[in-house]
């Protein structure tokens, strides 16, 4: 099970994604708001970790070395 902090840091993520490309990018219907920000690194954010991880990185002057729901 994820840690909060792991939570924290993919909701942050996903909140950054629906921000900057709306609907744009499928993120499903669970969350909150029903827009997909629900802090769950499931089969929907993983592969958009994948593509935009990079580019959060720098947006935001994170590490995105590791992905937020890996055990370091």
């Amino acid at each position: 099970m994820a840690s909060t902090t792991n939570n924290n840091e993919i909701y942050a993520f996903q909140k950054w994604l629906r921000d900057t490309y709306g609907n744009a990018v499928d993120l499903g219907n669970s969350g909150e708001n029903k827009d997909g920000v629900d802090g769950v690194f499931g089969k929907k954010t993983k592969p958009l970790w994948d593509k935009y991880k990079d580019e959060y990185g720098k947006a935001t002057n994170l590490d995105v070395n590791n992905a937020p729901h890996e055990d370091k």
